[in-house]
């Protein structure tokens, strides 16, 4: 009997790699073709379909000549789970970030990605988060900072250290920002500046633990989501009441 049910299973199981594959070729075909609004559709359908196939046909839409098109790539690269395909994702990301830094008109599609890499939080992008150009709107800086803070590496301390302390031209500015990006990577409150920081590191960096403060950072995230998902549902339904006033 049991011999019986494990093969029951396991041809259960090939069935559904086997739809489960149809359906990711027939993504692909979809997110390779001419019509945006059939890729866009796809791209979303691709976000909740993790099939490894998927990830290439997604990145080639990241320099697809519509808008709406890239933008639907950049969600769904940011939902891939498997380790293998976040970090070809964020890699895929990451490229696209110089071309698009001097084009202020792509402004809302860089912090797009930006914000898919904090998401993705793969080491793969940490060199081009951090390489942020004199002069980059402080937004985009901020936002750049922030993501590589989420890198669960024990480099993305030392990189936000040195950047902190480059150059005199906008100081104040890159430690405000900086400071706020390492007290999320790191989930500490040194109190002082980039000296005392440095300080703390030199006798942290050995026993740091990487993991740990990620998951710190999720835990936060997550209070500060059902924290906004409850404000809003009281908004809701205070605007409500007063309708039926």
């Amino acid at each position: 009997m049991r011999l019986t049910c494990s093969i029951a299973l396991l041809c259960a199981l090939a069935v559904a790699q086997d739809a489960s594959k149809e359906e990711a070729a027939a993504l692909a075909k979809r997110l390779a073709g001419k019509d945006a609004e059939t890729q866009i559709e796809a791209a979303r359908e691709a976000a909740k379909n993790q099939h490894s196939s998927l990830t290439s046909p997604l990145i080639k839409l990241l320099k697809n000549k519509e808008e709406a098109v890239r933008l639907a790539a950049v969600e769904a690269l940011a939902l891939r789970q498997a380790s293998a395909e976040r970090k070809r994702a964020a890699k895929a990301l990451a490229a696209r970030i110089k071309p698009l830094e001097e084009k202020e008109e792509r402004h809302d599609e860089l912090l797009k990605i930006v914000e898919a890499l904090h998401d993705l939080a793969q080491p793969v992008a940490l060199r081009a988060l951090m390489d942020i150009p004199v002069g980059t709107d402080e937004a985009v800086a901020r936002a750049r900072l922030h993501a590589a803070a989420n890198i669960p590496d024990k480099e993305v301390i030392d990189r936000l250290l040195q950047f902190a302390s480059s150059g005199r031209r906008g100081r104040n500015a890159r430690w405000r920002n900086a400071g706020a990006a390492i007290r999320y990577a790191t989930q500490e409150d040194v109190k002082g500046g980039v000296r005392e920081w440095r300080q703390w590191w030199h006798h942290a960096k050995a026993k740091f633990d990487v993991d740990h403060a990620a998951n710190l950072r999720a835990e936060e995230r997550e209070k500060q989501a059902q924290k906004k998902a409850q404000q809003a549902k009281r908004k809701k339904k205070k605007k409500e009441k007063g309708g039926t006033q």
